[in-house]
């Protein structure tokens, strides 16, 4: 379901492009993991301030990357790119909803890829209320 939503944007490099498809392949396999309630993750919820450990669902991931537990249903796709220069985190746009993957040398790797993106969702305004 997400992994359909978002269209990916491959550089005419061949290089490039297989580290890409490396990336959306962790991609994939994140949100697998996700869907089999396989990624856990400390929080502090800021209202109590209290740690605890969330175990990630499909809501939190759509918050994160739509703004919304839920896909709309007036946004026929998003799109995906690659930045293959930036050492940067992976940036998210929900307003006209994009993903932009960075340090893609870095996050090839998928322990390094669940890690980061981990970072982006956990931080993205919201998490924890779905």
């Amino acid at each position: 379901m997400i992994q359909n939503f978002y269209l990916p944007s491959f550089s005419p490099d061949e290089l490039e492009k297989s580290d890409a498809e490396m990336v959306i392949y962790n991609f994939c396999k994140f949100l697998k993991r996700v869907e089999n309630s396989k990624i856990s993750t400390p929080w502090i919820n800021p209202d109590t301030l209290e740690e605890q450990i969330i175990t990630l669902n499909t809501g939190h991931i759509l918050q994160a990357l739509l703004g919304s537990p839920r896909i709309p249903s007036n946004i026929s796709c998003g799109i995906m790119t690659f930045d293959h220069v930036s050492n940067g985190l992976t940036t998210i746009n929900t307003c006209a909803p994009s993903i932009s993957f960075s340090n893609l040398k870095l996050i090839k790797t998928y322990s390094r890829f669940e890690e980061s993106l981990l970072l982006v969702v956990v931080g993205a305004h919201g998490f924890g209320i779905v």
